[in-house]
């Protein structure tokens, strides 16, 4: 099977959503397919919209990112051309609710989402979500993503009952990522009590990184926050060695590789309860979900794991068990293959003949 996969920019960019695009690519070689990568500028939402076709590309099936919606989404499909599957990582309508271009994103989207054949969602809540979105439910899998990327029998567990709660955030520092709000909460503990590591790219957003870094020294707690700028894939087990729990309470995530990560080498996590991390872990079990952006509630939750070492124990190992129950990315990602090779099939097969 040919498979076509459209992305913007790299796909070695350092994302959860790029990440889970090389996983499946990886996977679909691995049986045989081949697979090429037709990567498109992102040259902003707007700008994007005035696309109109794709490089030309020789395959059986074509799988896009639905992060390229906007240079997609208008776009003149021909007859002979193979069936599309959008990869739904996270709608931009669902992550940017309260925008001024929310109206612009969801129709957009929604146009995008009804043209194609079928669709590969990372949680049935973002399933959910694209079905409210175009109206009705959508030929569809979900796979969900994984985590055995990581070698977790090699990070070890970590000493709970000694030191100052070490916290790991595990992103870019973004406005999505709530930053921010983790260190206005922890900066409400008491000092020596916590320390904060946030390993992501500095880069993306200069503008945020300079708020984050303003918080810091307003709440005097830069000898506490370590800002550490991009990681690659082969750091994150030293980190999570090196830290009691990961901490991302973004404003939505659909789903959040970090989390699973986290959870598969013992470390509870905080993750938000927006979108479809409780399809990953429960409330008070492996973790805690927390409503994006309410401070007080992060602090508690923070201060009852500086305050409960075995508390804390209990959740690691919670979060182990149930990342170890997980289904591994080939577990997951074969009902992605199935969907690919069925159109493919039908799309071979003649037409039926009218009586």
């Amino acid at each position: 099977m040919r498979v076509g996969l459209v992305v913007h920019g790299s796909l070695e960019s350092s994302t959860g959503g790029y990440l889970y695009d090389r996983q499946l690519v990886e996977f679909l070689r691995a049986q045989g397919d081949t697979v090429e990568v037709i990567s498109l500028p992102d040259r902003g939402y707007l700008r994007n919209l005035a696309r109109r076709h794709l490089p030309e590309v020789e395959c059986d099936v074509l799988l896009e990112d639905e992060l390229c919606h906007p240079a997609l989404a208008f776009r003149k499909r021909r007859p002979a051309e193979p069936p599309v599957v959008a990869l739904v990582h996270l709608l931009r309508s669902e992550e940017h609710r309260r925008s001024a271009l929310h109206p612009l994103y969801s129709a957009v989207e929604r146009r995008y989402l009804t043209d194609v054949d079928a669709t590969v969602f990372n949680s049935a809540t973002t399933r959910a979500s694209g079905e409210r979105l175009v109206g009705r439910p959508v030929p569809s899998v979900v796979a969900r993503p994984a985590a055995d990327h990581l070698a977790g029998p090699s990070v070890p567990s970590i000493d709970v009952h000694t030191g100052p709660l070490r916290v790991l955030c595990l992103a870019n520092v973004l406005p999505n990522k709530g930053v921010l709000p983790l260190v206005e909460a922890l900066g409400g503990l008491p000092p020596g009590t916590w320390r904060l590591t946030v390993a992501g790219s500095l880069t993306t957003d200069p503008a945020y990184v300079h708020r984050v870094r303003e918080r810091i020294d307003r709440n005097r707690v830069r000898h506490a926050v370590d800002l550490t700028g991009a990681v690659s894939g082969s750091d994150v087990p030293n980190l999570l060695a090196s830290h009691h729990a990961v901490a991302v309470p973004s404003s939505y995530e659909a789903a959040g590789i970090a989390y699973l990560e986290a959870m598969r080498t013992g470390r509870p996590v905080i993750a938000t309860a927006a979108g479809g991390a409780h399809e990953l872990l429960d409330d008070g079990v492996e973790g805690f979900l927390v409503p994006p952006g309410e401070v007080d509630v992060l602090r508690d939750r923070l201060a009852r794991w500086a305050g409960d070492r075995m508390l804390l124990a209990r959740m690691g190992e919670a979060a182990r068990r149930r990342a170890e129950a997980h289904p591994t990315w080939s577990q997951t990602l074969r009902p992605v293959r199935e969907l690919l090779a069925s159109l493919v099939e039908a799309r071979r097969l003649p037409a039926p003949r009218e009586a």
